[in-house]
């Protein structure tokens, strides 16, 4: 009989961990002793199974788009924009808090409508996507997105050419990248969805490309907790109280949450409330479209306004400024200072100078 069977359990096991311990021991003598040379190559062959290798975290980069900290494979992906519909039909929208930039503007008859600019993040689902109009397609070519929309007003398709949009247009790329998801009582322009993973992927097939080019914003670190500031609210009423945005700063998270029609406004799928770490408000001109263009109006996207950006709990108020429709949209402080916005998503407020906000 063993002398080992006569041991009871417990004691079998402290006599197998000091053979293990033994051996591991008497390996790494040997290795240091006869064997030198790097001790992860010497281990595995006393003890297969047991390895010490360990692959160091790959560095993070600033993505090109809100400065997050991300993989290197999405750092400087070119930015996606997908336009957004806001109608009250269309809510919740799914696939906004995964965006890097929301621009938020009138459409038509007091609707708003967002462009949703991905980058360092993919989206499963986006949606309801809705058509093009003139000033989102020169937001989007000042980025160097690809353009993702349902159709759209005539100066909108043509702007696309003229200013050689990477468009992925739905009329275009149908099934490969859209679907549509009816619902009882719903109109179907209501009912167009998305994926960025799809889109990329399109844009992959049509041989775009993939890595961004543009100048970033500023990033700059979030404030710590004893320069926030305690308490902040910005209301914009863009036009009928169903469009009336309240953004109501957490102190705690250092970011602003977002309301609409006096309730959260939330993901249809993960009902997460929609959030942002700067919020800029840009005051832009417009006009009515000529009666033959359709309804709707015309911005001017370029040149210079006022803006006000809020940050940390604090507003700053100063200028937006585009020199051209290939440039982004940047905001500066009264002594002409780029200012630098926080890591993470971002959203621009454009409001024509007839329609009111507070800040408080």
């Amino acid at each position: 009989m063993h002398l080992i069977s006569l041991v009871p359990n417990k004691r079998k096991r402290v006599v197998l961990i000091a053979v293990v311990a033994v051996g591991v021991a008497a390996a790494l003598l040997y290795a240091f002793v006869f064997r030198p040379g790097p001790l992860a190559s010497i281990i595995p062959e006393s003890f297969p199974g047991l390895s010490l290798d360990t692959e160091p975290p790959l560095p993070k980069e600033p993505n090109v788009v809100n400065g997050l900290l991300v993989d290197a494979e999405t750092a400087n992906r070119r930015p996606l924009a997908i336009m957004i519909e806001n109608h009250t039909a269309a809510r919740p929208q799914v696939g906004l808090t995964k965006a890097a930039i929301v621009y938020e503007a009138i459409a038509e008859g007091g609707i708003t409508r967002f462009m949703a600019v991905y980058s360092p993040f993919d989206a499963d689902k986006v949606g309801p996507v809705r058509s093009a109009r003139q000033y989102y397609v020169e937001w989007a070519r000042g980025l160097d997105a690809f353009y993702a929309h349902v159709g759209g007003s005539q100066d909108a398709r043509t702007l696309i050419r003229t200013l050689g949009v990477a468009d992925l247009d739905q009329f275009r790329y149908g099934t490969q990248a859209y679907h549509r998801e009816p619902k009882p009582g719903v109109a179907i322009e209501h009912t167009m969805f998305t994926s960025t993973k799809l889109l990329y992927e399109v844009a992959r097939k049509a041989k775009f490309e993939l890595t961004a080019v543009l100048t970033p914003y500023q990033f700059k670190e979030e404030a710590p907790g004893a320069e926030r500031g305690t308490a902040q609210t910005a209301t914009i009423d863009f036009s009928f109280p169903t469009y009336k945005v309240v953004w109501t700063y957490d102190p705690i998270t250092n970011a602003y949450l977002r309301s609409q029609a006096g309730a959260a406004h939330v993901d249809r799928v993960t009902n997460e409330q929609i959030s942002a770490k700067t919020i800029a408000i840009a005051t832009v001109k417009r006009q009515l479209k000529a009666e033959e263009d359709g309804p709707g109006w015309i911005m001017t996207t370029t040149g210079s306004g006022k803006a006000t950006v809020l940050l940390d709990g604090k507003s700053i108020v100063g200028t937006w400024k585009r020199p051209a429709k290939t440039d982004m949209i940047r905001f500066f402080n009264e002594a002409g200072e780029e200012i630098a916005l926080n890591r993470g998503q971002t959203w621009i407020e454009i409001v024509p100078p007839d329609v009111s906000y507070s800040i408080q």
